[in-house]
């Protein structure tokens, strides 16, 4: 079993996800990864398939911003967000807002994130 995310590669599809889920007053944690960074093939390994996890993130809409393309649209928005690549978590209230004191940036193991989320 694994977390299972939706996934877009576009920051205007990421928008729109977005904005669905302020609308219906839904939590988001954003999965930023990409198939060429190794910390988010381990992450997808361990972290993603522990069930604590799973149970922990099942509270939320799971959205996967794949950044593989490293396209110049994708870097301007890591710019935006103060993110230096892949991996970085981000959590967002259902009234859009981030939850900075949530994000994560890096690998984290499970049991650290279980810790950090709560």
């Amino acid at each position: 079993m694994n977390v299972v995310f939706e996934t877009v590669s576009q920051p205007q599809a990421l928008q729109a996800l977005l904005d669905q889920a302020k609308q219906n007053k839904q939590t988001v944690v954003i999965d930023v990864s990409a198939d060429w960074c190794a910390a988010c093939q381990i992450m997808e390994r361990s972290t993603f398939r522990d069930s604590r996890v799973i149970e922990a993130f099942s509270k939320y809409k799971r959205i996967r911003f794949d950044m593989s393309e490293s396209s110049q649209v994708q870097k301007e928005w890591l710019q935006a967000m103060h993110l230096y690549g892949p991996p970085a978590l981000i959590f967002i209230d259902n009234n859009g807002n981030e939850l900075k004191n949530l994000r994560v940036q890096g690998e984290i193991e499970a049991d650290k994130l279980i810790a950090h989320l709560k």
